[in-house]
């Protein structure tokens, strides 16, 4: 597979991943049929930093140390076992106060609209007047309005 494509997606698992059985089995006298699907998941949530190379060991080793009819997570590896499901974000999370949640969530909900504080407050499910108090006490300045000058004569 060419350096760079993604090979993290059902579509692969589906298509390469029963060849790479099939090799295994004729190779080593197994019937593995396919992976359990917590295993799939954790398969699939792995970044994969190396190549598929990496995933195709994986698979090899988990498929000739499998018991059963087919990979289970405790047939891959042990740093694939207790891995913890990555989310977005997950590096430079700390906990917040509900108040500075709600603080970061308005900003950017504000943003999101563009500015348009009545279809911000119409998402947040809150009223047009609560949203403008939330915004004042949290210290944000009013719209700036449009200034017209008239020139004298």
């Amino acid at each position: 597979m060419p350096a760079g494509r993604n090979f993290r997606s059902a579509g692969f698992c589906k298509s390469v991943l029963p060849k790479e059985f099939h090799g295994i089995n004729d190779a080593y006298g197994k019937s593995i049929a396919g992976l359990t699907r917590r295993a799939q998941t954790v398969l699939l949530q792995h970044p994969w930093p190396g190549n598929v190379r990496e995933l195709e060991n994986v698979i090899s080793t988990a498929c000739i140390t499998a018991t059963g009819d087919f990979i289970d997570l405790s047939d891959l590896p042990e740093h694939l076992q207790h891995r913890t499901p990555r989310l977005p974000g997950v590096e430079d999370w700390q906990p917040l106060s509900l108040e500075e949640v709600r603080k970061v969530h308005i900003q950017k909900v504000l943003q999101m609209c563009n500015g348009n504080r009545l279809r911000t407050a119409q998402i947040l499910g809150i009223g047009r007047t609560t949203l403008y108090r939330y915004l004042k006490r949290d210290g944000y300045e009013a719209r700036p309005r449009a200034h017209t000058s008239i020139a004298s004569a």
